[in-house]
């Protein structure tokens, strides 16, 4: 079974534009498998502006033509596989990858992508299990904010293996 695979590229944003950086996969660049994606195709609904008037029934409600979306935290979940040595150097290389900048994911099962999502939190459930040849398995979660919940991520184009190098989204 081959496992679906996570990308993340950092971004820079000035107002106006974004600056893209390079595509990168968790398994290719750091050895992380992404086991848990629990992406949303559609977050919560901002709630609508009402007035109670006291000396009336009900509400006065105002409902807008699009009705717009709140920002939403993730939890991803993460095995790491790999040589006992590299494990700290790995995800030290993962973590200051995301914490640097702003940044956009896309999870190839799904095909679900957001944009504007930063890191909020390491929440490190290790679990070491060591096999003979010096290999170990650890998992850890992270947590992440999107703050644009509506931007559909997708991806742009892919090499000859089929791997993703390139993602975008519409204005």
């Amino acid at each position: 079974m081959t496992p679906y695979r996570l990308y993340f590229m950092q971004l820079d944003y000035n107002g106006e534009t974004y600056t893209h950086y390079s595509v990168k996969e968790t398994i290719s660049e750091w050895n992380i498998v992404c086991s848990d994606s629990p992406n949303k195709v559609q977050g919560e609904m901002k709630d609508l502006a009402t007035l109670d008037w006291i000396g009336e029934d009900g509400q006065d409600v105002y409902v807008p033509s699009t009705p717009r979306m709140k920002p939403y935290d993730m939890q991803f979940k993460f095995i790491y596989e790999g040589q006992d040595d590299n494990f700290v150097t790995d995800t030290r290389a993962f973590l200051s990858y995301l914490k640097a900048k702003r940044l956009a994911f896309y999870e190839s099962f799904t095909k679900i992508g957001r944009k504007d999502v930063l890191l909020t939190t390491f929440d490190p459930d290790v679990l070491v299990r060591k096999s003979v040849d010096n290999t170990s398995i650890m998992t850890f979660s992270l947590n992440f904010r999107v703050y644009d919940p509506v931007t559909d991520v997708v991806s742009t184009y892919s090499d000859a293996n089929g791997i993703i190098t390139g993602l975008g989204w519409s204005s």
